[in-house]
């Protein structure tokens, strides 16, 4: 019996040592880490609905500060911007780009009807890449006339 006492304290007493002997620190390393905005550049141009997108004579242009004026249409034709999304991340990032009627200037309603410009597109910046994507806005055929139509696009990621 007292063999059996002996052999149970030495299990005891060896598992308390491998339980302390395990949780011994060897080394620490702390680490600061950013996370950068993965869309460097991401640029417009508008163009001929019929131009593709990715392989245009004509230059990209940076977002500007007030309105860019895409002209008029008549009833029945359409027009594209096309935009340019540089990926500098070492991922594929999900994006949406999307088109909104301002409100405030007296013609949303119209305008919404219009132009069909209250849309979104979903696609895929490509890793370490540049993206292209369209948007296409047509006039209406069966709608009247209307003027300064405010549409606001803007690049969503994630």
């Amino acid at each position: 019996m007292n063999k059996k006492k002996i052999l149970l304290a030495l299990i005891g007493l060896s598992t308390i040592s491998f339980v302390l002997a395990g949780t011994w620190v060897v080394s620490t390393m702390n680490v600061i880490a950013d996370v950068k905005e993965p869309f460097s550049h991401i640029e417009y141009a508008i163009v001929n609905p019929i131009a593709d997108c990715s392989s245009l004579p004509y230059d990209y242009y940076s977002p500007v500060d007030g309105d860019v004026n895409f002209g008029g249409f008549y009833a029945g034709e359409s027009g594209k911007i096309c935009f340019s999304i540089e990926n500098e991340a070492n991922a594929d990032i999900p994006f949406t780009i999307l088109g909104e009627v301002l409100t405030g200037y007296g013609n949303y309603q119209g305008c919404s009807d219009s132009l069909g410009a209250e849309n979104s597109i979903i696609g895929n910046a490509v890793a370490e890449d540049i993206t292209y994507s369209e948007f296409l806005m047509e006039a209406n055929p069966g709608v009247a006339p209307i003027d300064d139509c405010h549409i606001k696009f803007s690049v969503e990621r994630g």
